[in-house]
């Protein structure tokens, strides 16, 4: 049987590990700790008149946000009134007016390369031939008879129509705007 002493003696031998901390950095952490519990469980009150009609709204907004949502919506006093300015109607995937005809080889890239710079509109690009053939079909029964296939450094691409300025393509993009197959179009110049 081991004495008293000898177990009190096993324990003062034992290694012991001191941690440090700076006091200015315990008592930022402490603060920063009670700020976030206050912040969630106290809602913020500020004194408006929205907040008079909508104290349910502020209340459970406050909590989460600090202010109340409705008073974001309030009208600015002394606010200019909006004009009214009239803007063209944009082109229509029947609007065929502005859109030049192509020649009969749609996928011949020398013909392409021989004409002058210009800008068109990219439906899809860095796909499989066979799906770029299928695409281009699906578009001409929706009436877009200007889509083509477009190859160039074994790059494959599904443009719509050719524009002589950026501007132009730009416009007969924002054209489309209500089309599903234009969400994602964007505007590349062919050299």
């Amino acid at each position: 049987p081991t004495s008293r002493n000898d177990a009190a003696e096993n324990i003062n031998t034992g290694t012991h590990y001191t941690i440090r901390l700076n006091k200015a950095v315990a008592h930022y952490a402490a603060a920063a700790i009670l700020a976030i519990i206050f912040y969630l469980a106290f809602p913020v009150t500020i004194a408006n008149q929205t907040q008079q009609h909508n104290h349910g709204l502020t209340t459970a907004n406050g909590a989460l946000y600090g202010f109340p949502i409705q008073s974001l919506l309030e009208q600015v006093p002394n606010a200019q009134p909006i004009q009214k300015t009239s803007v063209p109607a944009p082109a229509t995937a029947c609007d065929t007016d502005s859109v030049k005809p192509l020649p009969e080889n749609h996928t011949d890239t020398n013909a392409v390369k021989a004409k002058a710079s210009y800008y068109t509109i990219v439906l899809a690009s860095s796909i499989k031939e066979a799906n770029a053939e299928i695409f281009v079909e699906q578009l001409k029964e929706k009436g877009l008879d200007s889509a083509r296939v477009f190859r160039k450094n074994k790059m494959i691409r599904v443009i719509y129509s050719n524009y002589p300025t950026e501007q132009q393509a730009r416009e007969a993009l924002n054209g489309f705007h209500d089309i599903e197959v234009f969400e994602n179009a964007w505007i590349l110049q062919i050299n």
